[in-house]
């Protein structure tokens, strides 16, 4: 049953691979649309986090193999009409039992609908993505009182 849930996920969520650009050893492993919902906070951050295994991520990992975040894109959706209220967003994965790691952040343009968040090539994510992990986006700002929901896109390099 969860990988049937996967494989509808992926093909809901768009998963996609396809070479970089000038790089035939690098494969964009990304997911579209997945779903992240906030609960209402007057304490001026508010977070969601999903399962990785959950978005039908596969990136065939071998152990000479290096991960990077090439983007993420948060878009408002019920709830908000923009992303204009935040200051900072922070996407983070989180391996269970440890502490979260940034692994991109930026500050919001005000009435933003959208917000897309550069990755660091130099980060190598594959040890948190291969095991039992979680990503999350963290949002600091005025945060709506009432909840509230975004989708995030996510693109992956696998080198």
């Amino acid at each position: 049953m969860r990988v049937l849930i996967l494989i509808a996920l992926c093909a809901v969520a768009g998963c996609i691979s396809a070479p970089e650009i000038g790089d035939p050893e690098v494969e964009a492993v990304c997911v579209h649309d997945a779903a992240l919902s906030f609960s209402g906070s007057n304490s001026g951050t508010t977070d969601s986090t999903i399962d990785l295994a959950e978005l039908g991520i596969d990136l065939g990992l071998a152990a000479e193999r290096r991960v990077t975040l090439r983007s993420a894109t948060i878009h408002a959706g019920a709830g908000v009409d923009d992303l204009g209220f935040a200051e900072r967003v922070r996407v983070q994965i989180t391996p269970a039992g440890q502490p979260p790691l940034a692994i991109s952040e930026t500050s919001v343009a005000s009435g933003a609908r959208d917000v897309s968040l550069a990755g660091n090539p130099d980060l190598d994510l594959a040890r948190y993505i291969a095991g039992d992990s979680d990503v999350g986006v963290e949002i600091t700002g005025d945060t709506p009182p009432s909840g509230w929901s975004a989708t995030l896109d996510l693109c992956f390099a696998v080198h």
